[in-house]
């Protein structure tokens, strides 16, 4: 197995706790290796934007983000950060998630608006 092959499949085992923190079943999410990314989708919306679907993005430089979901030839508006540390413990990842979509209006600690 090729190093950047094992990468890939640590960020999807990760990627597959987050789901299960958020109690999400089966693959709503997908991994890329080139740049490494993740990509979760949720359920439910915000607040501010209640027709629009929300996910979950993971990048090697930022971490998570929660972003809005936009035509599909475009990227995900990023709409909240989390950017305390690369990859935070599951938990803390569905946590940050769901306070935005339960409609806080702070970020949690350790997280600032984008």
């Amino acid at each position: 197995m090729e190093f950047h092959e094992a990468e890939v499949n640590e960020l999807r085992r990760y990627v597959r706790m987050v789901a299960g923190a958020l109690g999400q079943q089966g693959d709503s999410f997908y991994v890329q290796g080139t740049p490494l990314a993740a990509y979760l989708a949720l359920d439910g919306h915000l607040a501010a934007f209640p027709g629009r679907d929300v996910a979950l993005v993971w990048d090697e430089q930022n971490g998570w983000a929660l972003a809005l979901e936009t035509e599909s030839t475009e990227d995900p508006v990023v709409i909240s950060r989390c950017p305390d540390g690369i990859r935070p413990a599951p938990g803390d990842v569905a946590a940050f998630a769901e306070s935005r979509l339960l409609g806080s209006t702070q970020p949690e600690p350790g997280c600032v608006r984008a």
